[in-house]
């Protein structure tokens, strides 16, 4: 929970990605972690923080981008669902689409410059 407080703190000085990026990443991540919560696997506190993050920086993208929050949750739902038809259907540019979000998250830069 203190990695997300923290990466949040980044993300609001730099500013979420423009919406309709941070739309996909959010349904991306949220999908992802529907499905680790199902398999019970150990990746699915870690998928939970990511789906966190970026659906924190998809209201705050709408916020800027003028956006209602209705509006913004209504696409993140359905982004989402579409996203978890893709992972259902093995779609190989999702996985890569979803580790391109993850690496974007600021405690997943760390741990990538790390190892």
């Amino acid at each position: 929970m203190i990695m997300i407080a923290m990466g949040l703190l980044l993300a609001v000085s730099e500013g979420p990605p423009p919406y309709p990026q941070s739309l996909n990443c959010a349904g991306l991540t949220m999908a992802w972690s529907q499905l680790e919560d199902t398999a019970k696997s150990e990746g699915a506190v870690q998928a939970r923080e990511d789906a966190e993050f970026w659906a924190f920086a998809l209201m705050d993208a709408a916020r800027r981008d003028g956006k209602s929050p209705r509006g913004a949750e209504a696409d993140y739902d359905r982004v989402t669902q579409e996203a978890g038809k893709r992972f259902d259907q093995r779609d190989a540019n999702a996985s890569r689409e979803l580790l391109d979000c993850q690496l974007m998250i600021p405690t997943r830069k760390s741990e990538a410059a790390i190892s």
